[in-house]
């Protein structure tokens, strides 16, 4: 039993390493896993049964993601959003889709206006595990700041991690993020990681990023490094937007 423990063990530091060095990595790089009930706005967007993508609760009828998640869905309704639960093997309760609303400034190869709203067929029930996020409604300088980011990764590995991942990064300077990347703009917001060896990769699309208990970000675009800074669609920029299409 120890030695298949310590292969497991290998099989996973060498996935994460392969991520740390700025090769493909599905996961949250060191991450914890999270209770739900600490973060009980979040969502995992759904196929076939299978997690693809994460979002957060908006209200009793919207989930809000990044449009990169959902822009080419052509049928809804084969979709669902499961909340209440930070386990993907046992996924709480499961709310059909009727509708996608995509950002139409949406532009994947500019990073720009990622964001998106998915409709339920039904009224979200809430409890202790489930609950809409308060949404940021002001722009804020977040440099230094600390900023929790919890999502699941896109994963067909045998050995994925099925519970939910938190992550705390700090706020990133915009001229020193535009630096990196050249398309920076005010819909954006950048972070990096504290911790050598800790960062997000190619599936946190979508991830919640929470300053004091308010979403602030949405994960858009990550280089699965602690080198390079992270970018995530900036909430406060898209409020209104986000308003006028939920009712809120």
């Amino acid at each position: 039993m120890f030695i298949a423990m310590n292969v497991f063990v290998s099989l996973i530091i060498a996935h994460l390493a392969l991520g740390i060095n700025g090769l493909p990595s599905p996961l949250i790089i060191g991450g914890e896993d999270a209770p739900i009930n600490l973060y009980p706005y979040q969502a995992s967007l759904r196929y076939d049964d299978k997690h693809f993508c994460n979002g957060a609760i908006v209200n009793e009828r919207y989930i809000v993601t990044v449009a990169q998640c959902v822009y080419s869905i052509n049928y809804p309704v084969a979709y669902s959003v499961a909340v209440g639960s930070n386990n993907l093997n046992e996924p709480g309760v499961v709310y059909d889709v009727t509708g996608i609303i995509v950002h139409a400034g949406y532009n994947k190869a500019r990073h720009i206006h990622d964001i998106a709203l998915i409709r339920l067929s039904e009224n979200i029930k809430f409890d202790a595990n489930v609950q809409p996020v308060a949404l940021a409604d002001a722009e804020r300088n977040y440099n230094d700041y600390p900023l929790v980011v919890t999502g699941w990764a896109n994963n067909n590995m045998s050995w994925y991690f099925y519970l939910l991942q938190e992550i705390i990064v700090k706020g990133y300077s915009q001229e020193m993020c535009n630096d990196e990347y050249k398309f920076i703009e005010k819909s954006h917001l950048c972070s990096m990681c504290v911790k050598d060896g800790e960062g997000l990769c190619d599936g946190d699309f979508g991830d919640p990023v929470v300053a004091d208990g308010v979403l602030v970000g949405l994960v858009s675009h990550a280089r699965c490094s602690s080198n390079y800074p992270d970018i995530s669609t900036r909430v406060s920029y898209y409020r209104s937007w986000i308003d006028k299409n939920t009712n809120v």
